[in-house]
């Protein structure tokens, strides 16, 4: 039999990366804010004389996706450790699926993807000296 408890640490799943799982809940709230997907193409310009040059495209680019994230021990979550994962994954080259939003949607899941880009803001500090709060930017590029 599953407890309240479990089940309340199920709900409020808004998305993940890896073991990273963005989420809000009555425990722990780890979720990110101004995420942006960016999808381009390349065209190569044919010059004609005396007229327009005609477009063709030649590839597809990889997709990436950048967003920020505020790891901060009032909200349940250890900003160090969350880091080292974060961390392990971009020095690893680790590619998983990326979703952002619900699971149980395709639509969500934007498929594999790298972290290539970290930066660390660290905000807060507690007393005793231990990290409490960090603003984390990360950067993803899409992996075939």
């Amino acid at each position: 039999m599953t407890s309240i408890v479990d089940k309340l640490k199920n709900i409020g799943v808004l998305g993940g990366f890896g073991d990273i799982v963005f989420t809000v809940n009555p425990f722990k709230t780890m979720t990110f804010e101004d995420a942006e997907h960016n999808s381009s193409v390349e065209y190569e310009e044919h010059k004609i004389i005396g007229e327009k040059p005609k477009l063709e495209q030649t590839y597809l680019n990889a997709d990436d996706v950048s967003l920020n994230i505020t790891l901060a021990s009032f909200l349940g979550i250890n900003p160090k450790e969350q880091l080292k994962l974060f961390e392990e994954y971009l020095y690893n080259g680790d590619v998983f699926d990326l979703i952002l939003g619900n699971g149980f949607q395709d639509s969500n899941v934007l498929g594999e993807f790298v972290i290539t880009s970290l930066s660390r803001s660290y905000k807060e500090v507690s007393f005793w000296g231990d990290v409490t709060q960090i603003k984390l930017g990360v950067k993803f590029k899409e992996y075939h």
